[in-house]
């Protein structure tokens, strides 16, 4: 503007709202058929269209007059740090041209520049901005996805803020919604449906100067930063005062519907920091939001730490077992039921040791842990579900209980931190997995020293070389 006016242009009028100047012309085309040149500069609704916006103004201003269009934005050189202007024009390339050859770029365009009679328009008179005194008197909207409505209006209702609307991010256009946003007080979007509002702070304080109001915008994202963590990041500020902002961001282990429940909360906050009017805004901050995953993601941390030993004992007892039923068809029975008492079992055969059972069946392979003569927990695995790849998934579990013995059930044990939301059937609880570990404990002790005496002789030690004497012999004798 100053470059226009600088250069001896007189009838150069900025219209610094887009909205504005579309509201002003689309009743006074006449005035607009005066100018020579129509400059649309990069505040223009039309400059952010990524089919958000309707373009009622551009149609009005490049199909009811014929004076010349040119888009245009500034820069500056890196290197001089001269003013560069980026035009778009059929004789001018895409990079920035200096300022004499903008102006020349205008000259050949306006051949008598200072041609055309005089034309006033009336300039706009801010107002002062009056806030709302009472929280049910703060005009709320939303713009984001249908399914996050529920969680944002239940903060704002029950934060006192009960005037508030929604707008889903199918239903946003120029003329229905953006210049309806004059009619709230707080605005609060969602970028992952209309990011590019939040390149319009500009445009909006332009356009609400003779409104006596502000809006509060307040601008939030989010992506998932990984291991349960997401992390979420919230602009907000005034119209009044673009360079009044409040950047806050928080890691959050919530569900969806928790972590809006902070975010709104956040909002809030800093719309009553705003508007003193509405007392402390009640809800946590940035930090102690912070505090909460940390202390969440430690926990998880713990559990994640419990479940991986829990995996690693059921995927050695399994691995175990499974070597045990391979030695055996390899032909050592008499060494792996020596000194060890043996029965019958439908459909295999039971080999008991010193407080442990294991049973080496046609459709899988189960482990006991005695006392006594009493079994008190077995573990099965099924060769189906080994097929299946679910061997560390899904076993079969039972147990002496206050009521007796449990019939066979089947449990599964994840490798992640488990979801309550994802509502497995047959979670293993942690009474069952403290029986697996018993089972683990007493193999290590009983069973393992047996098969890597067999499977290792060469690194068996001191007090397993029994086993590998008796490999031997029951090899001599076969």
């Amino acid at each position: 503007y100053q470059t226009l006016v600088n250069a001896g242009y007189k009838n150069v009028f900025w219209f610094k709202s887009s909205i504005r100047a579309y509201e002003y012309f689309k009743t006074r085309e006449d005035e607009l058929k005066k100018f020579d040149m129509i400059l649309m500069g990069s505040r223009t609704v039309d400059y952010f269209n990524a089919q958000k916006y309707n373009q009622p103004f551009t149609n009005v201003t490049f199909y009811s007059c014929d004076a010349l269009k040119l888009s245009f934005f500034t820069g500056h050189s890196m290197e001089d740090k001269r003013m560069l202007f980026f035009v778009s024009h059929p004789s001018v390339s895409s990079l920035g041209i200096p300022e004499k050859e903008f102006l020349t770029v205008l000259d050949k365009a306006i051949p008598n520049e200072l041609k055309g009679e005089v034309i006033e328009i009336p300039e706009v008179e801010s107002k002062d901005v009056v806030l709302p005194e009472k929280r049910e008197d703060v005009k709320v909207l939303y713009i984001g996805f249908e399914n996050n409505n529920e969680a944002v209006e239940k903060v704002f209702k029950e934060s006192g803020l009960t005037n508030y609307q929604f707008i889903g991010d199918a239903d946003f256009t120029l003329e229905d919604s953006v210049s309806r946003l004059v009619d709230y007080d707080l605005v609060v979007v969602d970028n992952m449906c209309n990011a590019k509002l939040c390149l319009m702070g500009d445009e909006l304080q332009d356009y609400m100067k003779d409104k006596g109001k502000s809006i509060y915008l307040a601008f939030y994202h989010s992506f998932y930063q990984g291991e349960g963590i997401n992390r979420f990041y919230l602009n907000g500020f005034p119209t009044e005062d673009l360079d009044n902002k409040k950047r806050i961001n928080f890691r959050s282990m919530e569900s969806e519907e928790g972590s809006l429940r902070d975010l709104t909360g956040l909002v809030v906050n800093a719309y009553c920091s705003y508007n003193k009017n509405m007392g402390d805004g009640g809800y946590p901050n940035g930090d102690e939001l912070d505090q909460k995953c940390d202390k969440k993601y430690e926990i998880a941390c713990e559990e994640a730490r419990v479940v991986a030993e829990h995996i690693y004992e059921l995927a050695t007892i399994q691995r175990y077992l499974l070597d045990y039923r391979e030695l055996i068809s390899e032909g050592i029975n008499n060494y792996a039921l020596a000194g060890q008492k043996t029965e019958a079992i439908p459909h295999g055969v039971r080999i008991n040791f010193e407080g442990l059972s294991v049973d080496i069946c046609e459709d899988g392979l189960s482990i006991a842990f005695l006392v006594g003569k009493r079994e008190a927990s077995r573990l099965t695995f099924k060769d189906v579900d080994l097929k299946n790849d679910e061997s560390f998934e899904q076993f079969y579990m039972e147990y002496l209980s206050e009521k007796g013995k449990t019939s066979p059930q089947m449990i599964r044990r994840y490798y992640e931190h488990y979801d309550p939301s994802l509502k497995i059937e047959n979670l293993a609880s942690e009474e069952e997995m403290k029986k697996v570990s018993a089972i683990y404990t007493r193999m290590c002790s009983v069973l393992v020293p047996i098969i890597d005496g067999i499977k290792n002789p060469e690194g068996v030690t001191e007090d397993n070389k029994k086993y590998r004497m008796k490999y031997s012999e029951s090899n001599n004798r076969k």
